[in-house]
């Protein structure tokens, strides 16, 4: 059998991550990774608990027509999940924390157990499972005011029996007349309501460059008009001789790989307002720059520029693969990588390759580090031509609010992107700063 995909081969890793170590499995599979490994084995434990005999009953009462990759139709018995969503969710959290194993998101287990759908029926001794689909009402219920953002609606009628649709939204009742008359819910006494501070996006610029240093006047402008806190550069053309303030505003805080004066380089420029480093252990045999931000209540952003220069440049991909292994094992990393990919045959919006596309194995090779890393590629739009060259890829993908094309400073677009999350800002402390030009120096010699 043969595993074309890397869903196909971390679903058949997992039938040994149970029972072999990392060591006795990679002596089998030469160049298997840790990351690979543990995400097979994170998969596998997470379906035994799904599927485990507490949460679902196997009852011989009709079936299900299964579908495999190869055609072939196989028949599989129904199930009835004796514990509601939300139940089965705090289980498996509780488990995590006790066996300190990595845990799924909630919103993605519950996309698990709705498109694993267990069936109500009737049982042998003739009773109904009326308790499941109850405890599922509430449980949509939940989910439902979980992912509200407000209730300003309140629903009252006259008749408790009459229909919605008939009835006026308005209250019959003055505000007055609606005090509660049980002394087990007291009037409360009216409090000053406080608006939450809005969150306000941080802003970041992929840019192909084509010669920084050479555009000045166009780099001041675009950073003037868009203020962005971010921006990841490729072809920069200039080498170590070129300072950071000839190319770049001084208020930002700028990290390097550069190449020579005729082409390639990448840079990445944060805000000096913001609390960043170099993370040089991420670098790897390529053109890519990585820089951290630490962020408030939230995991570290870990930003990376790259540039490839050839669609048929199979190296610089291999070690973008490698690179981007190394940040998706740190823990807690939101990573969030842009640049010019140079891979023009994807095409992003139905995520499937163009006919005439060349290199199809640098493409389907990038595909696969995106899937064995948990990372997404967000453009979707042209930024050269009809190509889509400019990529920004995240493992955090709801993060991203925006993310649209500009026009650019070369032959490619820019895209802007918007991005939901504080970062630690570094304030200053005043101090003061003595003028001897203004002091009296009459009076100084004086005394």
């Amino acid at each position: 059998m043969v595993a074309n995909t890397s869903t196909l081969r971390r679903q058949l890793l997992s039938i040994a991550t149970n029972d072999y170590s990392f060591a006795e499995v990679s002596a089998s599979i030469p160049g298997l990774s840790h990351y690979k490994f543990y995400s097979a084995k994170k998969h596998a434990q997470n379906i035994d608990f799904i599927t485990s005999n507490h949460l679902i009953k196997d009852l011989p009462i009709g079936e299900k027509t299964l579908q495999l990759s190869t055609g072939e139709l196989i028949q599989t018995p129904n199930v009835i999940r004796s514990i509601a969503p939300a139940t089965i969710i705090r289980q498996y959290t509780q488990l995590c924390e006790d066996e300190n194993i990595q845990r799924l998101g909630t919103s993605t287990m519950y996309k698990i157990l709705t498109d694993c759908s267990a069936s109500v029926r009737q049982s042998m001794e003739g009773l109904d499972y009326y308790i499941s689909e109850g405890s599922r009402a509430f449980t949509d219920l939940t989910e439902t005011v979980e992912h509200s953002v407000c209730f300003d609606l309140v629903l009252s009628t006259s008749n408790s029996f009459s229909i919605l649709s008939d009835t006026s939204l308005k209250s019959p009742l003055p505000l007055d007349c609606t005090k509660p008359i049980h002394a087990s819910t007291p009037e409360r006494k009216n409090q000053s309501y406080r608006p939450k501070t809005k969150t306000i996006p941080i802003k970041m610029l992929t840019v192909n460059f084509q010669s920084i240093k050479s555009k000045q006047g166009q780099v001041k402008n675009l950073v003037e008009s868009t203020q962005p806190d971010i921006v990841l550069g490729t072809e920069t053309w200039i080498d170590p001789t070129i300072t950071d303030n000839q190319i770049f505003p001084p208020n930002y805080h700028i990290y390097r790989n550069d190449r020579n004066l005729k082409g390639g380089g990448v840079l990445i420029a944060i805000k000096n307002d913001h609390l960043s480093t170099p993370v040089p252990e991420l670098h790897t045999n390529c053109e890519i720059v990585w820089a951290k931000i630490s962020l408030v209540g939230n995991k570290d952003m870990y930003l990376a520029s790259y540039y490839n220069p050839k669609t048929s440049n199979e190296d610089s991909i291999e070690e973008l693969g490698i690179s981007l292994e190394r940040a998706s094992t740190t823990k807690n990393a939101f990573i969030v990588v842009g640049g010019d990919f140079n891979l023009s045959g994807w095409n992003w919006l139905t995520r499937t390759l163009k006919p005439e596309s060349t290199c199809q194995k640098n493409h389907y090779k990038f595909g696969d580090i995106l899937d064995d890393n948990g990372l997404v590629q967000l453009v979707d739009e042209p930024t050269r031509g009809p190509n889509t060259l400019d990529l920004v890829i995240t493992n955090n993908p709801s993060r991203f609010t925006r993310t649209k094309i500009i026009p650019g400073l070369s032959d490619h677009d820019i895209v802007f992107s918007e991005i939901d999350t504080k970062p630690i800002s570094r304030k200053q402390k005043p101090r003061k700063i003595p003028l001897y030009r203004k002091a009296n120096w009459e009076t100084i010699k004086r005394r």
